[in-house]
C-alpha cells in the first residue's frame, strides 16, 4: 500500500525582500482605517519607528490620444505617512475640475480629458521630515487625424482660360458636319445622349479645377476621378509661414459681429487653422471663415458671453507652424429703461490709486501690490515680469475685487526680484504701470544666536546639546560627530523648535565623545556652530577642551 501526505502549494508568505517589508505597515494602516481603528499618533509613535518616504509602485510612462484620459499611480512607505505632490514641467499641480487628485492607499493623478498641451514630464515628490524622495515620468498626448481638406479657388487668369475653351467647344459642336456612314447607323436617341454628354464634359472639368496644378481629371460617362496633386519642392526651399500682422485682443458688445484677421506670406502652399480654446473651430452657423493667398478671416456673425475665450490661428507648410492667440472678452450689453437699444458708455483705463514705485521684500514673507483702476467697460488685467506673462502658481496668486487688482507674492525669494507691469485693457485704450521689486538675498538665511558650548556627562546617562538659530523659513538641520553625519536612531534624537536646534542622547557611551557640529541651512544660506562632548572616566586635558 502507498500512502500519500498531501502539502499546500501556495505560499502564503510574502516574497519581498527584508528592505521593502514596509509595505505590510501600509497595508496594515489601510485595514485600520477601513475598520476605523487606527491608533492616534500618539500610540502610533510608540510602536512605528521614523522612516523616509520610499517607492514601493512607481508611476509609468503613459501616452494617450487627445481627448481621452491619463492616470498616474504610486504607492509610499514611510513614517510619519509622507506628503505627496504633483507637479508638471516643474509646476505644481493643484486639483481642479481638470486634474483629479486622490488617495486610496494608492496615490493618484487623473486627466479625464487630456489636451495637446498636456503633454511633458510628470514628476510625483514624497516627503516626511525625515527624507525626500521623487520620480519623474512622461505624458504624451497624441492630436487626433484631420481629414479636413482645404481648396483654394482657382484664379482669375484660369477661370478665363477655362472660359474660354467652353466657349470654343460649344460653338464648335453648334457647326453642322456631314455625317459619316457609322454616324448615319447610330440611333437617334443614342447621338442625342452622346452630344449631351459631350457639351457637359467641358464643364464638369471646369468645376473640378482648383488653385494649385492638378493631376489630369479622369472623365468617363459614369465616374469622375479627381486625384490630388503631388508637388514636389526641395525642402531646403521652403521657409515657415510669416505674420504680417498678427490676432488682436478685442473686447465687444453682446450681440455684435466680431472679426478676427490676420495677414501673412510664405513660400509654400498654407494651410489655415482656427482655435478657440484649443478646440479647433470649423465653419457653421455662428462662425465663418475665409482664406485667401495672404488672408484668412474668422467672423462671428452674433457674439454671445459663451463666445468669450482665447481665439488662436495656426499656418502650417513643409517647414512647420506658427501660432498667433489673442483675447475675446464679450460684455453684456446695458438696455435703458425706455429702449430696447443697448446703450454703453465707454472709458478708457484709467489709473485711480499708483502703487509705491519700489517694493523691498524679505525673503520668506509675502509682497501685497494694489493698485485701483477705473473703466468702462470693465478691464481685462495681465500681470507681467518684464516681458514674461504672470500665471497663478501656489506662490503667486492674481486677485480682483471689483475695480481693485492685486498681485500677491507668496513666500518671496530672491528669484522674485525685478520689474513688474500691470497692464489693463478694454475696447476704449490701454492703461500699462511699472512696478520694481527688489529682495536682498542675505535676508532669509539662518542667523546663529549663540554659539554652542563644550559639555561633559557620565558614562551612560542622557545628554541635550542645543544649537540656537533662527531661520525665518522651514531649514534643513545636520549633525555632525568629527565631521561624520548622525543618522536618527533609537539613540539619537533630532528636533527643531522655535529657534533652537536640539540633538538628544539617551545614553552616553566613550565612543561618542569628540566634536559635534549642528548645520542649519534654508534656501537662502546655513550656519554652523560646533562644541566638544567629554564623556567623564576618560583622560581629560582642559586645555584640549577649552580651546
Amino acid at each position: 500500500m502507498l500512502s500519500c501526505l498531501s502539502k499546500g502549494t501556495v505560499i502564503l508568505e510574502t516574497q519581498l525582500p527584508e528592505e521593502m517589508q514596509g509595505i505590510q505597515k501600509t497595508l496594515a494602516y489601510e485595514e485600520a482605517l477601513r475598520e476605523g481603528t487606527l491608533a492616534t499618533e500618539d500610540e502610533a509613535s510608540e510602536e512605528d519607528e521614523p522612516a523616509e518616504p520610499v517607492f514601493v509602485k512607481v508611476p509609468e510612462e503613459v501616452k494617450c490620444v487627445e481627448g481621452g484620459p491619463a492616470r498616474f499611480s504610486c504607492r509610499l512607505t514611510g513614517y510619519p505617512l509622507p506628503r505627496v505632490s504633483w507637479y508638471k514641467d516643474g509646476v505644481q499641480l493643484i486639483a481642479s475640475s481638470r486634474v483629479k487628485i486622490s488617495f486610496d492607499g494608492l496615490h493618484h493623478l487623473e486627466i479625464p480629458k487630456t489636451r495637446p498641451y498636456d503633454t511633458g514630464e510628470i514628476k510625483v515628490e514624497a516627503k516626511n521630515k525625515y527624507g525626500q524622495v521623487n520620480y519623474i515620468t512622461k505624458l504624451q498626448v497624441l492630436r487626433r487625424e484631420d481629414f479636413n481638406i482645404q481648396l483654394r479657388p482657382a484664379s482669375r487668369e484660369e477661370r478665363t482660360k477655362i472660359q474660354t475653351q467652353f466657349e470654343e467647344q460649344r460653338l464648335a459642336a453648334k457647326v453642322g458636319k456631314p455625317a459619316t456612314e457609322h454616324e448615319r447607323m447610330v440611333p437617334p436617341h443614342a447621338v442625342k445622349q452622346k452630344a449631351i454628354q459631350e457639351e457637359f464634359k467641358p464643364l464638369v472639368q471646369a468645376e473640378l479645377i482648383t488653385m494649385m496644378e492638378a493631376e489630369p481629371v479622369e472623365v468617363t460617362d459614369a465616374v469622375t476621378v479627381i486625384r490630388e496633386p503631388v508637388i514636389e519642392q526641395q525642402p531646403s526651399t521652403v521657409s515657415l509661414p510669416v505674420f504680417s500682422n498678427e490676432l488682436k485682443n478685442k473686447v465687444a458688445i453682446e450681440g455684435t459681429p466680431v472679426i478676427f484677421e490676420v495677414r501673412f506670406t510664405g513660400n509654400y502652399e498654407t494651410t489655415v487653422r482656427w482655435f478657440k480654446d484649443g478646440v479647433d473651430v470649423h465653419m457653421n452657423p455662428d462662425y465663418s471663415i475665409t482664406v485667401t493667398e495672404d488672408t484668412s478671416k474668422l467672423t462671428i456673425l452674433e457674439s454671445f458671453t459663451d463666445d468669450t475665450g482665447m481665439f488662436s490661428v495656426e499656418l502650417g507648410n513643409a517647414a512647420g507652424t506658427v501660432k498667433s492667440e489673442a483675447q475675446l472678452i464679450i460684455q453684456e450689453a446695458v438696455l435703458e429703461e425706455d429702449d430696447s437699444e443697448p446703450v454703453v458708455t465707454e472709458t478708457a483705463p484709467k489709473l485711480l490709486t499708483a502703487p509705491q514705485e519700489t517694493f523691498v521684500g524679505t525673503c520668506g514673507e509675502p509682497i501685497k501690490i494694489v493698485i485701483k483702476i477705473e473703466s468702462e467697460p470693465k478691464s481685462q488685467v495681465t500681470w507681467f515680469k518684464g516681458e514674461h506673462k504672470l500665471v497663478p502658481t501656489i506662490r503667486q496668486k492674481m486677485l480682483e475685487d471689483d475695480n481693485v487688482f492685486t498681485l500677491l507674492i507668496l513666500d518671496v525669494k530672491p528669484e522674485d526680484a525685478g520689474t513688474y507691469y500691470c497692464e489693463a485693457f478694454n475696447s476704449s485704450g490701454v492703461c500699462r504701470t511699472e512696478i520694481n521689486v527688489v529682495v536682498p538675498a542675505s535676508s532669509g538665511a539662518p542667523e546663529l544666536v549663540s554659539p554652542m558650548e563644550n559639555v561633559e556627562v557620565e558614562e551612560g546617562c542622557p545628554i541635550e546639546i542645543e544649537c540656537h538659530a533662527v531661520s525665518k523659513t522651514e531649514p534643513t538641520v545636520t549633525w555632525f560627530l568629527d565631521k561624520a553625519i548622525i543618522k536618527p536612531s533609537k539613540y539619537f534624537q533630532m528636533f527643531y523648535e522655535d529657534g533652537v536646534a536640539k540633538l538628544y542622547i539617551n545614553e552616553v557611551f566613550p565612543e561618542d565623545e569628540g566634536l559635534y557640529t549642528c548645520e542649519v541651512e534654508n534656501d537662502f544660506g546655513k550656519v554652523s556652530s560646533s562644541a566638544r562632548l567629554r564623556v567623564k572616566g576618560m583622560f581629560y586635558d582642559a586645555e584640549y577642551y577649552a580651546s
